[in-house]
């Protein structure tokens, strides 16, 4: 593994982003970079990423919306593919815990 630091991944992840949400991705890979910034890629959990998930729902979004199950569930699966590219393209950790 290597010990690059979450906030370090994710903002090099986020320099990557292509594709037609580009705008939402950044904002939910932003959210993630400030909740598990401070963690080691191997370190991070799925339960820890669960519960920051579980405190997305019911929040209010930068457009004063109601954060619900679905819109939280992709956050999840922004963070996902952070992980995705770990694991599989740089080899960087053993499994994915998203």
């Amino acid at each position: 593994g290597n010990n690059l630091g979450t906030r370090g991944f994710i903002a090099f992840e986020l320099e990557g982003f292509d594709g037609c949400d580009t705008a939402n991705q950044r904002h939910y890979l932003k959210y993630w970079k400030d909740k598990l910034g401070d963690y080691i890629l191997a370190d991070v959990t799925p339960g820890m990423i669960t519960d920051y998930r579980n405190q997305l729902i019911g929040t209010k979004n930068r457009y004063g919306r109601e954060i619900g199950p679905t819109t939280a569930n992709r956050y999840t699966t922004a963070l996902g593919h952070v992980f995705t590219v770990a694991l599989n393209q740089w080899e960087w950790i053993d499994q994915n815990p998203v």
